[in-house]
């Protein structure tokens, strides 16, 4: 299959693949992977602009569509590369480069809760390998944005962060126990499970 390189380039597409790719590496050491993770992260420092954002269009000339930020592209290129970060299979110069835009990155605020769960599941990995209390006071942060967006929305019926489900529900929760994980406080751990129960209730037919 050939890629149609006149529909250009995506940071959400080159952080799932450095994503994917650094977890195969991880598992296999094969060096043709270390060749796409390279390829995916200086694609993803290519579209990271001066303030920390990272913009996710670049058309096929290579030119950054700075017109138009995604959140949650932003958030889940920070997910990447907090996980390559953590990774002790992955070589000191690549994380080194990781930290680098990844640090610069989390000066950006965004109030998309989907970005925000990827933002907390990145420095989660992150302070897994350099244990911050900088770090852990932003996961806090985060995690008490979205426990306060669950409890103006959720009701009894309704126990969820917004008044709709939409796409990658789940890592909202998920988010949730990382940061439970990581600060021990249980009002996220409660909100995950609320949640989480909540989401599989709407997603999984009982009958199978």
């Amino acid at each position: 299959i050939q890629p149609d390189l006149s529909s250009g380039y995506t940071l959400d597409d080159n952080a799932r693949a450095l994503l994917v790719s650094t977890m195969h590496y991880e598992k296999c050491k094969e060096f043709k992977q270390l060749n796409l993770i390279r390829t995916y992260l200086d694609y993803i420092k290519y579209v990271q602009a001066e303030g920390g954002k990272l913009y996710n269009y670049v058309d096929k000339d290579r030119k950054i569509d700075y017109e138009n930020w995604s959140e949650d592209a932003h958030g889940r290129a920070l997910w990447a590369l907090g996980y390559l970060i953590s990774s002790e299979s992955m070589p000191e110069d690549f994380k080194r480069e990781a930290e680098d835009i990844f640090l610069k990155g989390l000066n950006v605020e965004t109030d998309s809760p989907r970005a925000i769960s990827f933002i907390i599941t990145g420095l989660y990995h992150y302070n897994s390998s350099r244990k911050s209390e900088k770090i852990k006071k932003n996961i806090g942060k985060l995690a008490s944005y979205l426990v306060s967006l669950y409890k103006s929305n959720a009701h009894p019926e309704w126990k969820w962060f917004e008044s709709y489900l939409t796409y990658a529900n789940s890592k909202l929760p998920e988010s949730l126990f990382y940061a439970y994980l990581t600060t021990g406080e249980k009002k996220y751990l409660d909100v995950a499970q609320e949640s989480l129960d909540f989401l599989i209730s709407k997603t999984f037919n009982k009958t199978y």
